[in-house]
């Protein structure tokens, strides 16, 4: 089991998953195994050769040696790098997003929902064509592409990421629940809040009114100046259309305050 099918959350499942290629090891072992190949009897024709025309330079040919063995050295762990990154790396795409896994000491995860996907790009270079493997480029919303290198079965992982966004239901964005008239939709839950009253009131109110952008430059403000509001967080989560984006905010409003009900309440929705 690898590491995302050990990081699933509720209800996902895994479609399709693949890794690098092997060709991402290869080429330098090929170069270790050339390097090996001439150094090894090259080593008695390097010490004579020193000690015929630089006798003059003692230990030269020890230095030679010494530098033919760092060359091999870093060559192998260019193979070894490789190897692992060709036994570790994962990605895949489930039923609600697409993972990938780079890297076993210095990890990368990269997540996006397939809400928002957008497209998908498949570049190849002459090599990879012949050898089958190819460049993922994975464009979100909003533009932002996510490029994965050396991909292995690349096409059939591609088809799946298309099929799974085109059943993906849409999520709807949560709104602010309706309060009673005269009550602030947050009234019950300011809760030692560290964020002024009136601000978080006033964010609430542009998302009620549909003024997305002016509540997000108001609760990106009040973020950096009150990181511990879970108010503050509750509504970063409301602002979000990506799912698991809410579902981090809302539990990051829940650390601060357990008891906040809306935060929640949202969390259960999403189901995630």
């Amino acid at each position: 089991m690898g590491y995302i099918e050990r990081n699933l959350i509720a209800g996902e499942r895994v479609i399709y998953k693949t890794g690098t290629h092997w060709w991402v090891w290869l080429p330098s072992l090929l170069i270790t195994s050339l390097l090996l190949a001439i150094f090894q009897p090259a080593v008695p024709f390097i010490v004579e050769l020193s000690r015929r025309f630089a006798a003059d330079l003692p230990q030269i040919d020890s230095y030679i040696v010494f530098f033919g063995i760092v060359i091999i050295l870093f060559s192998a762990l260019q193979t070894l790098g490789g190897f692992i990154r060709w036994l570790t790396d994962e990605i895949s795409v489930t039923n609600l997003r697409i993972v990938s896994k780079r890297g076993w000491l210095l990890r990368r995860v990269t997540e996006i929902s397939l809400s928002k996907f957008e497209a998908c790009e498949i570049a190849e270079s002459l090599f990879g064509r012949l050898l089958g493997y190819k460049t993922l480029i994975i464009t979100g919303t909003g533009g932002t592409a996510h490029r994965f290198e050396m991909v292995h079965r690349a096409r059939a992982l591609r088809d799946h990421i298309l099929a799974q966004a085109a059943a993906a239901p849409a999520v709807p964005s949560p709104t602010i629940p309706r309060a009673p008239a005269g009550q602030s939709a947050l009234e019950d839950v300011f809760v030692g809040a560290t964020a002024p009253v009136e601000e978080v009131r006033r964010a609430a109110q542009f998302v009620k009114e549909g003024k997305r952008q002016e509540a997000a430059a108001l609760v990106k403000q009040l973020v950096s100046q009150y990181p511990q509001d879970a108010d503050v967080w509750y509504l970063v989560g409301v602002l979000h259309t990506d799912p698991f984006r809410q579902r981090d905010a809302y539990q990051k409003a829940l650390e601060i305050n357990p008891n906040h009900r809306l935060a929640r309440a949202a969390l259960q929705k999403l189901g995630l």
